[in-house]
Formats: structure tokens, C-alpha cells, sequence
């Protein structure tokens, strides 16, 4: 674990990001997902060479009919609604966020909007920048 806490979390109203501040995180939200889908596969609810159909009967609708679960790994948040009932934020936050206490979401809820920062498309000023790019070079090299 990296403690990523220092700076603002909000340079518009000086709000310090420290340990409850929550961050956008995208892409990585496939991976939750994969988990929560390899979770299925573990307890035998999910077979990843079975077809998409199988769980999903809608799916099969244009040709889709053989594409197997394995195929569609990348997007697997429906099957997990399928086969548990529960959209896939819901099943992350009871099955892998709440029981390891991680302040992780897909699908933040209203009142934990106010610990997320904001995305802030460039540095506030060419000195923060400067140290960015220090930073980052340095963990490249």
C-alpha cells in the first residue's frame, strides 16, 4: 500500500486530500469487475467457457449466441447482475469493498460525493508541473 495523501484534493476551495478523500479511478473499475466475476467462476456460478447466453438470454440477439463469458471478460458487469441479482457495484461493495474496508465504488453513493476530487485537467500552477514531471521521472527511471 502507497500513502498518496498530501496537496489539495480540491484547489478550487483549498480542501486538503488526505486519508477519506476518494479519487476517480476508471479503467480500473474492469478490474473490480474481473474480480467480482472470478469470485462467481470460484463458487461455480460462473463458467467463463459457457456462452453469455447462458446467464444472459438477451444477449444472443444479432449472432451473439456463441460468444462465450471468456470472450466478453472486459465488460462482465451484466453477468454478474444475471447470476447474483445485484448490479455489479452492489455485489463489489458487499462481496470485496465493505468486508475489506476499501473506500471503493462502482456507483458512488450521493453521500460520499463530497470525500471524491475533483479532476483538475492540468497543475494549478507551472511550478506544481515542474515538480509533477520531476516526480514522475523519477519513478520511471
Amino acid at each position: 500500500m502507497v500513502d498518496v495523501t498530501g496537496g489539495l484534493a480540491d484547489p478550487v476551495t483549498r480542501r486538503a486530500y488526505d486519508a477519506d478523500t476518494l479519487q476517480l479511478v476508471f479503467s480500473t473499475n474492469k478490474g473490480a469487475a474481473a474480480i467480482c466475476a472470478a469470485m462467481l467462476h470460484q463458487r461455480r456460478q460462473l463458467d467463463y467457457d459457457a456462452p453469455v447466453a447462458e446467464y444472459w438470454p438477451e444477449f444472443a440477439a444479432a449472432g451473439k449466441g456463441e460468444m462465450t463469458v471468456g470472450w466478453m471478460m472486459s465488460h462482465p458487469g451484466e453477468v454478474v447482475r444475471r447470476i447474483t441479482g445485484r448490479r455489479i457495484g452492489e455485489f463489489l461493495r458487499a462481496e470485496i469493498a465493505a468486508p475489506f474496508d476499501l473506500g471503493f465504488w462502482i456507483g458512488l453513493p450521493e453521500e460520499q460525493e463530497d470525500r471524491v476530487a475533483p479532476l483538475v485537467s492540468k497543475p494549478p500552477d507551472p511550478a506544481a508541473a515542474v515538480r509533477v514531471r520531476a516526480f514522475m521521472a523519477s519513478t520511471w527511471n
